[in-house]
């Protein structure tokens, strides 16, 4: 509420080591999942594309669960590994991963 006392207000935002590591660890996640995706056989090419969302849901949860900087900061790395990718790697599997 607007008229609560600032010590109940939720802290402003506080970057630490830790959300840059979770960073990284979501970019490289993300990275792995795009070269599982580019392997996958024709069969079973729609699953591979599902496991995008299965590798920033349930990691994501769990990590901003502990600390939701932390689980900013997964997302964000995750999402940020679309762009190197489409570039250098394939313009839709990268973009799909950072849309």
């Amino acid at each position: 509420e607007i008229n609560k006392p600032r010590e109940k207000v939720e802290p402003d935002l506080k970057l630490e080591i830790w959300t840059f590591v979770f960073t990284v660890i979501g970019f490289i996640a993300s990275w792995f999942n795009m070269i599982f995706i580019l392997d996958a056989p024709r069969a079973i090419e729609v699953l591979a594309f599902l496991s995008i969302i299965i590798t920033t849901i349930i990691p994501g949860v769990i990590i901003a669960i502990i600390n939701r900087y932390w689980g900013y900061g997964y997302l964000i790395g995750f999402a940020s590994a679309g762009i190197p990718f489409l570039i250098f790697v394939d313009l839709f599997i990268g973009g799909y991963t950072f849309a």
